[in-house]
């Protein structure tokens, strides 16, 4: 099963810069959401629950960030509908997931950032593998420039 994510907004809810690398955010809402195959979704938006977010250097120009949840393991909840969805009813995803920015330590108005999460275990629907993938220009609210790091 495939859940896609299309809106042009991806908002990050009571954003905190906590140190020079570190942050947090109240919830992640990714927007326009649909399920593939036999499932839909009840809703089109996805929700994170509380959330960290620590950055590192990675090579000359990337920041790489991994978002994980403030306390214990749950990420979201989907809820998943359909007669024929084996997954149907709500399903927990769980574990971490990885962005990388690859111009992140330039300052620029937006940064670019990939998600590049496998599907290697360290995110989980239920207790399957989950893949996060895909892009999303960031900017500040003010049109600033900014860097990740």
């Amino acid at each position: 099963m495939t859940i896609v994510c299309s809106g042009k907004t991806l908002n990050g809810v009571a954003p905190q810069i906590e140190s020079a690398n570190k942050g947090s955010v109240t919830d992640i809402e990714f927007t326009e959401c649909t399920a593939s195959t036999l499932c839909s979704l009840n809703g089109k938006t996805i929700k994170t629950v509380a959330v960290s977010v620590e950055a590192t250097l990675e090579g000359a120009e990337s920041v790489l960030a991994t978002f994980a949840p403030k306390s214990g393991t749950l990420f979201t909840t989907v809820t998943l509908e359909g007669v024929e969805c084996a997954l149907e009813g709500a399903q927990p995803i769980s574990g971490h997931a990885k962005v990388l920015a690859p111009t992140g330590q330039r300052e620029n108005t937006w940064q670019k950032i990939n998600a590049i999460t496998p599907a290697n275990g360290e995110l989980k629907i239920g207790s399957s593998a989950a893949e996060l993938c895909g892009s999303a220009l960031l900017k500040l609210s003010n049109s600033e420039t900014w860097r990740l790091l």
